[in-house]
């Protein structure tokens, strides 16, 4: 189940969230210790699966979702 959204998330892609969520690049680690211990009054959550795409970070509380752009998403595999 995901939690976000109440939905199945495949076992693939919840394994894939977790992995993602160490090591973070620079600037995922710069935004996780801005919005980290509900500093902004929400809950955010990083490598948040969503059906079958993993969101960078996720506030369910406020329907918000924020990816961060880089080199990793040049990488031929996130374009599926």
């Amino acid at each position: 189940m995901g939690k976000a959204t109440g939905s199945f998330v495949a076992p693939g892609i919840l394994q894939r969230s977790r992995d993602l969520r160490h090591p973070m690049t620079p600037t995922e680690e710069t935004v996780w210790l801005a919005v980290r211990n509900r500093q902004f009054g929400f809950k955010i959550r990083r490598e948040q699966p969503i059906g079958r795409f993993i969101l960078d970070f996720y506030c369910a509380e406020a329907k918000l979702a924020i990816e961060i752009d880089g080199d990793v998403h040049a990488d031929p595999d996130q374009a599926h």
